[in-house]
Order: C-alpha cells, then structure tokens, then sequence
C-alpha cells in the first residue's frame, strides 16, 4: 500500500531544512515546568496581573520586562494578589532585585509565563513588544473558585480558534491565513473518537498539533484520520515510520535525530497536559497515549455544539444567589456572546432543540421544585439582542457596561 504521509506533506520531503520546518510549524506551547500545567497557575497569573489593574495603561500596552517591574512594585508596597502562588512569587517576583539584570537572566521564562497568559486570552499583543492585558479575562480567571475555574477554562479552550489565538498568530515559522478556521482541542477530541483507540503524544502533534498550509477544521481533520488508519499504534513505532515515510535521512542513511526540544510531542505537551486537567482527556504517561473522558464523549455524543454544551454544564454550577457567582456569570455570558450569537446565527432551530433536550432533562432542587434553566434564560437575551419585547428597546447597562 502506498502511504499517504510524502503525499500530504511533499513539501516537506528528505532534506534537513524541510525536516526542520516541518517541527517549526507545531504550536510550541509556553511553559515554565510540565508539572505546573494545571488551572491553579493560570488562577495565580491572573491574580497578580489584576494586582497591577489601576497603574497598567491599557491604551498604549507595556513589554513583558515593565510588566514584571509593575507587579514586584505592588508586592514591594504591600499589596496581596487573590490567589497567592509562594513558589511563583520566590520564582519570578522577587522583591529588590535589579529589574534589568534579573530579567537579562530569566527573560525567557517570563515571556513563557506570560504566554501561558496569552495562549488564553488573558494578554494581547499591541505590537511586537506592547502588550495589553485583558483585566476582564483575568478577574473571570481569579474570581472563580476551584468549583468553576476549570470549567470556565475548558470552556474557553473548546472554542479556541487559531484564527483569534494571539499567542498562535506570534510565533514563528506559522503563517495564519484570512481564511483559517481550526479549533484543535475540538479536533483532537474528534480525532480520537474517530480511530476508536489510545492516540499517541506524537501523532496528536505531528498532525492536529501543526499549523501548515491547510488550515481547514475539516481538511486537517480528514489528513489526519487518514493518515492514522496506516499508522502503527506505538509511539516509537509511529514515529519510525513517519521518518521512513518522510525520507527523513542523512546520506549514510541514519535517520535525523531532532535538536533540543524540537520534537512535535514536546512543543505541543502542555497543550494535551492541559485538556487532561480540564477534564477532556485521560492520560497514560507509560505510554505516551491520551484518550476520551466520559465527559468528552458525552460532549461528543450530544446534539448541540460542543462549546455551548459546556456552557450549560457551567452554568449549573453557578450559584446565581451569591452575589459573587451572579457577577461571575454575568461576565462569563458577556464574554461569550459572540459564539452564541455564531452558533444561533449557524443553526435556526438551535434553541428550539435545546429546549427539547431541557425536557427530557428536567432538573429539581432540593425541595423538589424545578429548576430555572439558566442556560435557555441566557440564550433567549442573547438571541433578542438585550432588547425588551414590550418596548423594543435595549435593556439598561450595569456599570461594567454590560446589559442587564
């Protein structure tokens, strides 16, 4: 059988340069440490980015080295983030230390701090160097406790295209095009529940994890279920065989050995380490394999897009008595109307069948009283604009400039 691999990816056949290009066009994920690719990191990031809210200028932006000056000047007058991270705070602000020097030394681990940031949203760039810090993203980040945090995070990672992902758009060696649309966590759990096993770290990186020519949600996603039916199903086995097919050898025939940290399944690690920690895969690290939760595959199984089906399950862990929870959910919805208004916009009866799926799910309290679906609530604001039925005119707007 002729493989498909040196026909998808030709331009990227034999040569060392080819080789190398191929492994620059991976998402390379920001980290500081694999074991700290969990939510509580990104709650304490967000912590200390808030402490710095009333001195930051959100109108011309500031680098990543006056971002660090601002936050060690709040901890040095006295001021204490909402979630405190010690091992952070010993690590990368340290009071009286020369700014210059220490960030000469350790530059490169707080541009992979702040990446983790602004992979989620949480900075964007301005220019090269300026970067504006989206307050209202962090506050959802911080305020949250562990109850919701993940949740709102795994929300926030199904939808992420690479079309809006600033931190994507910046590196190098990836080009976005006016026309891409790919959502990869979305892809890699479709990828998985179409090849009916484990999928391997190097093949959920070498092929949903790149960012090449083909930047078509469907047309990467078929590239790469068929490539996986040829695939042998251990990672040391896949990637032989990917360099086989590849032709990726010297003259004396030795296969290219990759430089530091050049593999696809390291660059793209903390991508799959963070899916395991919201909750969408399960992983076995003896064997480099990842597979679907029982959450995932009811995602997967329901009638309705994945993202908005998330958004439900969150918002039924949203206490809307407590003030704090009401706040957050406010935020949370405003956040996203955009991709409900997409998703309603893409599918007329849309409301029409979550409604029927609400009551063949009827939810009681405590008391036996049914529940208030919040979620069709939502929806139902979002689908008339905030505008009231009997007057015809936009609700009034809270102080946040959100509409009630």
């Amino acid at each position: 059988m002729t493989s498909l691999i040196p026909i998808f990816y030709k331009d990227y056949l034999s040569t060392r340069e080819n080789f190398e290009r191929f492994h620059n066009q991976v998402i390379n994920m920001p980290r500081d440490a694999f074991s700290n690719a969990k939510h509580s990191k990104l709650k304490a990031l967000a912590s200390y980015l808030l402490m710095i809210e009333d001195t930051y200028d959100c109108d011309e932006g500031h680098n990543y080295k006056e971002i660090l000056a601002l936050i060690i000047d709040k901890l040095a007058s006295g001021f204490e983030p909402i979630f405190r991270d010690n091992e952070l705070e010993q690590r990368y602000f340290t009071k009286d230390v020369d700014i210059d020097t220490f960030y000469e030394q350790n530059g490169r681990l707080i541009r992979h701090l702040m990446g983790i940031m602004a992979f989620f949203g949480a900075i964007k760039s301005k220019s090269r160097q300026k970067k504006i810090i989206k307050f209202d993203t962090c506050r959802e980040i911080a305020l949250a406790d562990d109850k919701l945090l993940t949740s709102i995070l795994r929300n926030n990672w199904l939808d992420d295209n690479i079309k809006t992902n600033d931190y994507i758009n910046s590196l190098k060696g990836i080009e976005i095009s006016d026309n891409a649309n790919y959502r990869p966590t979305y892809s890699i759990l479709k990828y998985i529940e179409k090849i009916q096993r484990p999928a391997t770290f190097f093949e959920l990186s070498a092929l949903l994890g790149r960012v090449d020519d083909v930047q078509n949600e469907d047309e990467i996603l078929k590239r790469a279920l068929d490539i996986a039916s040829e695939l042998p199903q251990r990672q040391d086995e896949q990637e032989a065989y990917f360099f086989t097919q590849m032709d990726w050898r010297s003259e004396d025939g030795h296969r290219f050995e990759y430089a530091s940290s050049q593999q696809s399944y390291f660059k793209f690690r903390s991508f799959i380490l963070y899916m395991a920690d919201f909750g969408l895969l399960e992983l076995n690290e003896t064997n480099s394999t990842a597979e679907l939760t029982e959450y995932s595959k009811n995602l997967l199984a329901d009638e309705i897009p994945i993202e908005l089906s998330d958004l439900e399950e969150l918002l039924y862990k949203i206490d809307d008595d407590n003030e704090n929870e009401a706040s957050l959910m406010n935020l949370i919805i405003y956040k996203r109307t955009p991709q409900i208004t997409r998703a309603i916009e893409k599918d007329s009866i849309l409301i029409e069948k979550i409604n029927k799926r609400a009551l063949r799910n009827v939810e009681y309290d405590s008391t036996g009283k049914r529940k208030r679906n919040k979620f069709i609530v939502e929806l139902a604001k979002v689908k008339a604009g905030y505008t009231c039925e009997a007057t015809n005119k936009k609700t009034f707007k809270m102080p946040n400039g959100q509409y009630y």
